[in-house]
């Protein structure tokens, strides 16, 4: 195969006439292997190129998809900021709720032990434990009274009563806290029932999300993680040890996280 360039001219002599003139020589043809290797070299190159032409759309493509990518999680942030302040908001409104369904409650005892017959009538025991406690309370002084519903068999039914001031509640579990304290406690023979001898309980009426919190503090010093659990105004306090005069707040269960 040629070269494509002009064949080169040389210088020829001829000694037996003494005449020179210029003759052209072909140039050298590469043998078929070597323009083969050449060919193939070419289209190696070119595969290449398309190679990198391919790979350049890819690239394009993925940067592209990237774009789209930020631009979607951009918008889920966006949304999940609105979430969260949804989330918030809710999670204030529940502690309104539970800070107003408390309050209802805050004139409430709940008491446990007093035997549920017919002939006991619900304020009348009221006024008899109060009495028993040397805490003068009379009927003007109850709003409503009356026995709750219970889900275990055979066991009695608590008397809720809601008097018709704080004054009357506070007065009894402060006489209730301060027998407990000398380790005299309640039970129906003390009260004059003539039945089995059993516990009186006095207890604040509370919420559910306050009967968690509650709950969660008589376990930890059972446990003996804190000294003391407490309720006042019907919000849940505990005394980290019995040397801390401090009490500390309890008004979400996670609280306890941070403190034991």
């Amino acid at each position: 195969m040629s070269s494509g360039k002009p064949p080169k001219a040389v210088g020829y002599s001829c000694n037996k006439c003494d005449t020179s003139e210029e003759v052209m020589v072909p140039p050298p043809v590469l043998p078929a292997s070597a323009v083969d290797d050449k060919l193939n070299n070419i289209v190696k190159s070119l595969e290449r190129l398309n190679q990198l032409d391919t790979i350049n759309v890819n690239l394009q493509t993925l940067a592209s998809k990237i774009d789209s990518i930020g631009t979607r999680v951009a918008d889920l942030e966006e949304k999940i900021g609105g979430l969260n302040g949804v989330r918030t908001q809710v999670n204030v409104l529940q502690r309104d709720v539970d800070n107003m369904e408390q309050y209802s409650r805050i004139n409430n005892l709940v008491i446990s032990g007093i035997p549920d017959l017919e002939a006991i009538e619900p304020k009348q025991a009221v006024i008899d434990l109060a009495h028993y406690l040397g805490v003068t309370i009379e009927l003007v002084n109850i709003d409503t009274a009356h026995r709750l519903p219970t889900k275990i068999q055979g066991k009695g039914k608590p008397i809720l009563v809601k008097f018709v001031n704080r004054w009357c509640k506070e007065a009894i579990m402060d006489r209730i806290a301060e027998m407990n304290r000398a380790k005299d406690y309640v039970d129906t023979k003390k009260l004059g029932y003539t039945c089995p001898q059993k516990a009186v309980f006095v207890n604040h009426h509370l919420s559910p999300k306050m009967q968690e919190l509650h709950r969660r503090g008589r376990e930890l010093k059972k446990e003996g993680k804190i000294s003391n659990v407490y309720v006042r105004n019907g919000r849940v306090l505990i005394k980290i040890n019995s040397q801390d005069q401090e009490k500390k707040y309890i008004n979400h269960i996670t609280d306890y996280n941070h403190i034991v």
